[in-house]
């Protein structure tokens, strides 16, 4: 909040956002950005400050914030939580009022649903909101202002230094070329790169932190990328480089199916309205009948379609992802860990199912996972990263029988076996430590075989 106060009497539009505990850690400086008229904008996420923490309906984090001079602005909805955005600034920076605003939302119902909002365009709100004008500005060197101890301890400084040292040394994230299109020669940045093909089911494995769910969600903008390259269909324009209008028309026929059955579908509405969402631009019966059609697909049946989503089991919930995403007929679809959550035999009618709508609708996937054993049934070829970097490429039946770098192997070692005779054999043949793959700048991918590719 202290950063947000300097950044705001800076004459800079400001905005942040915390939640729970973390608005509690800045306690103290709440009452000094209301006492200074400093209009900061923060999105607070309403959760529990008390032991043990969640995301139910404890809003005492806000009701705490009651009294310290902010305006509250609360928001019962995703689009509540953007208008309240633009209204709260347009109030916040008024001469008249000059004061913080928090957005409050509660914090399982608004963060942990997903909804479909209208977003005006940037010069609509550039013009709602004007240009931000803040008659104190600390940086003025005509009349400079100071807020705060001018002497800072020595180690402040240096923790500084080392923060500036660690970003400039940070490695670039990725390319990517050839999602959904033809193969491609791509050049490797950092030792990815990637191409995926038509009707294909890429698996994209490794170890929490091993940088496959940035690698995916990159790919669909969902997280920015630093930089990096991704060509579409054998277009000779990189997505990064396309128009905002070229990508909304690629981004249409990509989707996603998360982790989490529980946290992605919005409890108050039915299996129907959610399945529907993404075809809200169609006539009303039209996308009904869709959305009735592919959840009859992945069996929930039209009574059960009226049901609140909060009624299904996980593996049910799971089906309703599906078909929620499968229902604009995307050509690509990003699957982030779709079995993680759930037990081992709704895992499995779950990957049969992503095989049907894959051979019904002719569907290209990218497959993250950490767990080898399910990759194995759904997977035509394998990609394993290791702390950002790809070690090894090559199809199903050359990762899970013929394996060599020492990370793919550990991760065959760890992967649960029915078979205890095969489990003994992989065991002793693939028993390897950190110390055995130790990656080093020089290193690069090498086909040893025909489509396997190593590390080395």
């Amino acid at each position: 909040m202290s950063a947000a106060i300097g950044s705001v009497l800076s004459n800079a539009r400001t905005a942040t956002a915390t939640s729970s505990n973390g608005l509690a850690y800045m306690w103290e400086m709440l009452h000094i950005a209301s006492s200074m008229r400093a209009p900061i904008i923060m999105e607070l996420v309403c959760r529990s400050i008390s032991g043990p923490l969640n995301i139910h309906n404890d809003h005492s984090d806000a009701m705490g914030m009651k009294d310290t001079g902010w305006i509250m602005l609360f928001s019962k909805n995703n689009q509540d939580v953007y208008d309240n955005t633009i209204i709260g600034t347009m109030i916040a920076e008024n001469s008249n009022v000059l004061l913080p605003i928090a957005i409050c939302q509660d914090g399982f119902i608004t963060s942990h649903s997903i909804e479909n909002i209208e977003i005006l365009e940037d010069d609509e709100v550039t013009k709602l909101v004007g240009k931000y004008n803040n008659d104190v500005n600390l940086l003025d060197k005509e009349n400079p202002v100071t807020v705060g101890p001018l002497d800072l301890p020595t180690h402040l400084f240096e923790h500084k230094r080392l923060q500036v040292e660690a970003l400039a040394n940070a490695k670039k994230v990725f390319k990517s070329k050839g999602i959904s299109g033809k193969p491609t020669n791509t050049v490797a940045v950092d030792n990815i790169s990637l191409d995926i093909f038509k009707g294909e089911t890429l698996a994209l494995v490794g170890e929490s932190g091993s940088g496959k769910t940035t690698l995916g969600k990159g790919i669909l903008n969902i997280e920015t990328l630093t930089s990096g390259s991704i060509y579409v269909e054998g277009k000779e324009k990189s997505i990064l480089e396309m128009s905002k209008k070229e990508q909304q028309e690629v981004y249409s026929k990509m989707q996603i199916i998360f982790q989490d059955p529980y946290s992605s579908l919005n409890p108050r509405l039915s299996a129907l309205d959610i399945v529907m969402e993404p075809l809200f631009k169609e006539n009303k019966e039209e996308a009904k009948k869709k959305a009735l059609d592919i959840l009859e697909f992945v069996g929930i049946s039209n009574e059960d379609a009226l049901k609140l989503s909060n009624t299904f089991s996980g593996g049910q919930r799971q089906r309703i992802g599906i078909a929620r995403a499968v229902v604009t007929r995307p050509d690509f679809i990003l699957c982030d860990e779709p079995t993680s959550a759930l037990d081992a035999s709704t895992q499995a009618q779950v990957i049969n199912l992503l095989k049907d709508l894959q051979k019904e609708f002719n569907l290209t996937y990218l497959f993250i996972s950490h767990n080898l054993g399910v990759v194995e049934y759904i997977a035509d070829r394998i990609a394993v990263m290791y702390r950002g970097k790809l070690v090894e490429l090559g199809t199903t039946e050359q990762i899970i029988n013929n394996a060599q770098h020492p990370y793919t192997k550990r991760l065959l070692n760890s992967t649960p076996i029915m078979n205890p005779s095969k489990a003994r054999k992989m065991f002793e043949e693939f028993e390897v430590s950190d110390e055995d793959f130790t990656i080093t700048e020089k290193e690069k991918l090498e086909e040893i075989e025909e489509g396997h590719f190593v590390l080395k």
